[in-house]
């Protein structure tokens, strides 16, 4: 699967309105340019679970495709400001993900 293709699953499956699912959020692509941070992770998220707020930083790649170096170094300072940033390469690893917010 190409990754443009994972990137709008997840992006569907975390703006779909689901009131069954116990949490609400909203997602967006980053769009690479000129003027942008380099290495930003792919989508961003913030999901509303149990009255907190989460930001999530999500990097997507293909199955067996490794992170830039640049990608790792940010993906690091985000860990490290609490922020949950993570390398998916399918839906139900974002789905482990949010179900693992507390």
């Amino acid at each position: 699967m190409l990754e443009r293709d994972i990137v709008k699953r997840i992006m569907k499956y975390i703006n779909e309105p689901d009131d069954s699912r116990g949490w609400k959020g909203y997602c967006w692509k980053n769009h690479g340019n000129m003027y942008s941070v380099k290495g930003l992770p792919d989508l961003m998220a913030v999901i509303l679970k149990d009255g907190k707020s989460f930001f999530i930083c999500l990097e997507v790649k293909q199955p067996g495709k490794d992170m830039t170096q640049i990608q790792k170094v940010l993906m690091k300072k985000f860990t490290n400001l609490n922020i949950v940033a993570r390398k998916v390469t399918k839906l139900s690893e974002v789905k482990k993900i949010i179900q693992e917010l507390e």
